[in-house]
């Protein structure tokens, strides 16, 4: 039985993961079934293991362990929220991760300034001028060639998450359904002992 109702509250999260994005409605129906739910399974080990023997102290440490954790102490108390006020409140948040890279290229050029005339230099002075003159052009474009080549050829890269959180205190840190699967992990922990404990009916 207990078995069954943590089956069931695991598929209300799943449908909610499902329309996360998409239906805000559905989404708060089947977050607060998963929540309901999760609740139920306690309330059915009971019903269903309270003839076995030492159950009684065993359900008391399990339900003491539940509200040692701070997720199990606020979901528990949540699905009363739920029961007797009203629709829990949720709310979306909106990640924005993006990288990018920035690259710094320069260059500097510089001209040797003669103090003697072309006509007084030594011959070997003149070539190496007349050399560096109409070559420097061709220097300045293969320098543009070789920057352009280094440059990422993809821009800049980013993703966007939206994900629903609970507007409770307590539940706030991260997405709800995050708490819902961790919750879901402490009944898991809850059920597997007491089948082991009292053996599955």
């Amino acid at each position: 039985m207990a078995r069954e109702t943590l089956a069931k509250a695991r598929r209300y999260g799943d449908r909610a993961r499902e329309v996360e994005n998409s239906d805000r409605a559905a989404f708060n129906d089947h977050l607060e079934a998963a929540v309901v739910y999760g609740r139920s399974v306690m309330h059915h080990l009971h019903k269903q293991f309270a003839r076995k023997s030492g159950f009684k102290t065993w359900f008391s440490g399990q339900e003491r362990r539940l509200r040692s954790s701070p997720t199990g102490v606020q979901l528990l108390e949540l699905r009363n929220v739920i029961l007797k006020e009203g629709p829990v409140g949720v709310r979306r948040v909106v990640s924005i991760h993006a990288e990018g890279s920035v690259a710094v290229t320069g260059y500097a050029e510089f001209s040797a300034v003669r103090a003697q005339p072309w006509f007084s230099r030594d011959l070997r002075l003149v070539c190496w001028d007349v050399r560096a003159w109409v070559t420097k052009p061709v220097r300045r474009a293969l320098r543009q060639l070789r920057v352009q080549h280094r440059r990422p050829s993809t821009g800049p890269s980013g993703s966007v998450e939206a994900a629903m959180y609970f507007d409770v205190d307590g539940l706030r840190d991260k997405p709800a359904l995050d708490y819902i699967d961790e919750y879901f992990c402490l009944l898991e922990e809850v059920v597997t002992s007491a089948e082991q404990q009292f053996g599955a009916a």
